[in-house]
């Protein structure tokens, strides 16, 4: 029985085979004038990544540094020089719309705690990643973490300068944390030239 089917098996691919064959043979193969007169099929276009335009993604990201940098020197303005004898007379000077006080709270109210301090960076990183056909390099995201370290820690500026204002922390305390808001901008430059690389 076994035998019976293989040999069946057998037969039809050989029977197969036959017919493959008789139909190749049979089928007419196209004359050299009507290959040569057959439109030709352009070949199919492969997809390649272009390159990213690094001008266009240095641009973008060094008007976001510009921002925060602006920021940090509206915040400073709003601040001045004076400072007040106590939280008391802060508050006092607070309400008086004139007052050093007043303008730098407004400035901190509506940088740090009205509006999101980050979103500026969040929009300049969305653009500059939409610019790299495939996946941005590293220094986009290391850029992202710096200027986003500097939205934050001007909020963090701003904080202590309401401190400062009135005589709780000390001067020296205030220019650290300004100057840790300037770190994070040269970091921020950096991760710049080494996207333009």
């Amino acid at each position: 029985m076994f035998k019976k089917v293989l040999y069946s098996i057998i037969g039809v691919v050989v029977l197969g085979f036959v017919l493959l064959l008789i139909i190749g043979l049979n089928t007419p193969q196209p004359t050299k004038q009507a290959q040569e007169s057959a439109p030709t099929q352009n070949p199919v276009a492969v997809a390649t990544s272009s390159a990213p335009d690094t001008q266009k993604i240095v641009a973008i990201l060094s008007a976001s540094i510009d921002h925060y940098v602006s920021l940090l020197g509206a915040g400073k303005t709003a601040l001045g020089t004076m400072q007040y004898a106590d939280a008391n007379a802060g508050l006092k000077a607070f309400n008086d719309p004139n007052s050093a006080a007043s303008q730098f709270g407004s400035f901190r109210t509506n940088t740090c705690l009205k509006n999101d301090p980050g979103a500026n960076a969040i929009s300049a990183y969305q653009q500059a990643d939409s610019l790299y056909p495939d996946t941005s390099p590293d220094a986009l995201g290391n850029w992202n973490a710096d200027i986003n370290d500097a939205a934050s820690d001007i909020c963090l500026w701003a904080g202590d300068a309401v401190s400062w204002q009135i005589k709780e922390i000390s001067t020296t305390k205030l220019r650290a944390d300004e100057q840790k808001v300037s770190d994070d901008f040269a970091k921020a430059r950096a991760d710049i030239q080494a996207l333009a690389k």
